[in-house]
């Protein structure tokens, strides 16, 4: 099976589309699953995996389910997902001028060996 996601910039403006196969072990959890509390468990673990998968650094990932269409893909899912881009860790001020001297400690040792 494949889910098909969307990727759009942070402006809302729409970049790329991408497919994503969704491993056999999984696709057969869910056929063989009835109980809904099982069920229930089962979305919430994928949907965290399939975040983690589908997660960019820069765009924002969007999945969109219809039942109609694909119902199993839709079980799986559960609802729509919007997954937003990775957070980049913010530094301090005071890390971030260390960071930015080490840079030109390397800088000048780089360009002094040459």
């Amino acid at each position: 099976m494949k889910i098909e996601v969307s990727y759009f910039k942070q402006s809302g403006k729409y970049y790329m589309e991408e497919e994503f196969n969704i491993p056999e072990p999984m696709i057969e959890n869910f056929k063989s699953t009835k109980e809904p509390k099982e069920l229930s468990k089962l979305t919430y673990h994928f949907r965290n995996w399939f975040k983690e998968v589908i997660q960019h650094d820069e765009f924002i990932a969007v999945v969109l389910t219809d039942y109609d269409l694909q119902p199993e893909q839709s079980n799986m899912l559960g609802f729509p997902m919007m997954v937003m881009p990775k957070q980049k860790k913010r530094l301090t001020a005071p890390q971030l001028i260390s960071q930015k001297k080490d840079e030109y400690k390397e800088s000048v040792a780089h360009v002094s060996q040459n």
